[in-house]
């Protein structure tokens, strides 16, 4: 191996183990919801309309990756938690990991996340409770929609190799929706 492959394959190692996991899943995540808005402030761009931004917002972004970053903790000790409690890989105890996900962190981070977003650009609280109010139900079914589906092709068909590309790339898709999602206005009535 090359001496850049072998740092690398050093760096994935450590990463990935134990003792910095946490540190790696908040660095994912803050970063992943960075490059999905920036993705999503393109898309907004190029479809025109009410909501096109004519500059990238890097406020927006980094209130997004903000949100990411805090997320992956508790995300991190929740799954940890699940782990514990229900171990092993039989597939009733992975329908059970992923029912008990949807129900309980599911709803959790997108209670959080559609009641932060408005708080960090300022809002008031009767505001942002107001804006979950009316943003929580939709992503909250698309969410139940999609990630059961996608975990569930996660732990039973795919290769162990391939499935942190899998998660990852379906989070980096997810949060490219929540950031579109979160700043797409109504539809003006006339």
């Amino acid at each position: 191996l090359q001496s850049w492959q072998l740092a690398a394959k050093r760096l994935l190692a450590a990463a990935y183990s134990p003792r910095y996991l946490l540190a790696t899943n908040c660095a994912t995540a803050g970063s992943l919801f960075v490059l999905a808005d920036c993705a999503a402030q393109r898309i907004e761009t190029l479809a025109g309309g009410s909501s096109a931004i004519r500059a990238h917002d890097w406020r927006r972004s980094g209130r997004l990756g903000l949100i990411g970053l805090i997320g992956a903790v508790p995300a991190h000790y929740w799954y940890l938690t699940l782990d514990r409690r229900l171990p092993g890989r039989t597939p009733g105890t992975m329908l059970a990991k992923i029912l008990l996900d949807q129900a309980v962190f599911g709803v959790c981070f997108n209670l959080a996340f559609f009641t932060a977003l408005p708080l960090m650009e300022g809002r008031s609280w009767r505001d942002s409770l107001y804006y979950c109010r009316d943003k929580f139900p939709t992503a909250l079914a698309v969410e139940a929609c999609v990630w059961p589906a996608a975990q569930a092709v996660n732990f039973y068909w795919l290769p162990t190799r391939l499935r942190l590309f899998f998660v990852t790339g379906l989070a980096a898709v997810w949060d490219v929706f929540l950031s579109w999602y979160s700043h797409r206005s109504p539809p003006v009535e006339e």
